[in-house]
């Protein structure tokens, strides 16, 4: 019979490490606090920590090398794109600190992105936002989210194939809808885009 193993977090038998639900000696609000840890401004101070909260820490949020995601069932695809490189919890303290230390360090690229967000885009007509961007901790990057705040027929930005500029859809349907020509020579209706005047053909009930 195999001996039982004692929860590495808590050093209880009655549970496995991989199912630990203790409140960690009324720590474990402080602990799940450190979700972010990898990319907080400055290092958190691991040396503080006893080694059963450091292997908690480092079980949960420190991963992966590329992305701060407190989650571990991703896919192979995932671990490989963000690298899962997890610190191995045999460790002794000062060893786990000190994996815990380089991790963050290894963060500073990801930090510097965190720390400064793309503009948000306009619509050239309107000078409404077309997107928004939110921090995604799964991705480490800044997310374009488009904003639907039109609730007629065009609710998402256009994008114009041709020239690449772009148009909230509430803009473009009004551009559209008032100056679309007939072009008898492809029998096809067309507007110049707004920032460039090349033709962009268009379906006739725009």
């Amino acid at each position: 019979m195999s001996a039982v193993k004692r929860c590495i977090f808590c050093n209880t038998l009655t549970h496995g490490s991989e199912h630990c639900n203790s409140n960690m000696n009324g720590r474990r609000k402080i602990l799940d606090s450190m979700w972010m840890c990898m990319v907080h401004p400055e290092c958190p101070d691991f040396e503080s920590f006893p080694i059963n909260e450091l292997r908690y820490i480092a079980s949960n949020y420190a991963i992966y090398e590329k992305a701060a995601w407190p989650h571990d069932h991703l896919g192979n695809k995932y671990n490989r794109k963000y690298l899962r490189q997890p610190i191995s919890l045999t460790l002794s303290k000062k060893r786990t600190v000190r994996a815990l230390v380089d991790r963050w360090a290894g963060f500073a690229p990801v930090r510097k992105l965190m720390s400064s967000p793309p503009e948000c885009k306009e619509c050239p007509i309107c000078y409404e936002n077309m997107y928004m961007y939110h921090w995604s901790q799964r991705t480490s990057s800044w997310v374009e989210t488009c904003v639907h705040t039109y609730g007629a027929k065009h609710e998402t930005p256009m994008v114009i194939d041709k020239c690449k500029h772009e148009f909230c859809g509430r803009c473009w349907g009004a551009h559209a809808e008032q100056n679309k020509k007939y072009d008898a020579t492809c029998d096809q209706y067309y507007v110049s885009c707004p920032m460039c005047r090349q033709k962009v053909h268009i379906r006739p009930n725009v």
